[in-house]
């Protein structure tokens, strides 16, 4: 869940977006597509550990990464979000640098 601080430094269209994403992330079907691919990704492995060629070991890599990066979407978005904050704060403090130093 974003901190008030990731929240102030995000524009008011990437805080609302965030907060959908946020909201679809504490759903139950979230969780059950969640789930699912816990189990997918397992299986991949699985399957991948016992392919009888180099061409379907790399299928079943490829898939397990898909899978992969499925499990890790909420914990991918937040620092990508938290990382978009950082960004902007560190923007808006330079920006409040030249401010102050043309005023000076």
């Amino acid at each position: 869940m974003a901190t008030q601080t990731v929240l102030n430094n995000l524009s008011p269209e990437e805080a609302a977006r965030l907060r959908q994403l946020e909201e679809l992330f504490g759903t139950t079907g979230w969780k059950i597509v969640v789930e699912w691919a816990r189990t997918q990704q397992v299986l991949s492995l699985e399957r991948a550990a016992r392919a009888s060629s180099w061409d379907d070991n790399r299928i079943e890599i490829g898939k397990e990464r898909v899978f992969s990066d499925l499990v890790n979407l909420q914990q991918s978005t937040e620092a990508e979000f938290e990382t978009m904050a950082e960004s902007n704060a560190q923007s808006q403090d330079a920006e409040d640098i030249i401010d102050t130093n043309s005023q000076s």
